[in-house]
């Protein structure tokens, strides 16, 4: 599969699961401090997740190796799995926005030289 394919296919998945979880997944009840009136989904995170992690596989088979190796997609793997995480972990118990904006811009921060922007390796004739 080429690598320009790999996207595509990541959003499809992503797609898929949170449409399956809008339909059978876990439900935020109304009630308290909540705007919604009605059973709301949640852990759509684990679509995009899902998605990422099917992207950065087909992604690294089209590859090949090289820079596309070179650490970037562990680092987008782990920086998914922790948004993921956080995602659930909020979805159970409210976490402060402040506070997930913190986590997320901190681990972004440290993954961004891991995962600089280097088109060379894109196999595009």
């Amino acid at each position: 599969m080429s690598l320009v394919l790999a996207l595509p296919a990541g959003a499809l998945v992503a797609c898929l699961v949170c449409a399956l979880l809008v339909r059978w997944g876990p439900r935020d009840q109304p009630g308290g401090h909540k705007v919604h009136v009605t059973p709301t989904p949640v852990a759509g995170g684990l679509g995009v997740w899902a998605g990422t992690l099917v992207a950065v596989w087909l992604g690294q088979e089209a590859g090949g190796g090289g820079a596309w190796m070179a650490g970037g997609p562990v680092t987008l793997v782990m920086l998914a799995s922790l948004g993921m995480a956080l995602g659930l972990i909020d979805d159970i118990k409210v976490v402060p926005t402040r506070t997930k904006l913190l986590l997320l811009s901190v681990a972004a921060a440290a993954a961004a030289p891991a995962l600089r922007a280097d088109p060379g390796f894109l196999p595009v004739e």
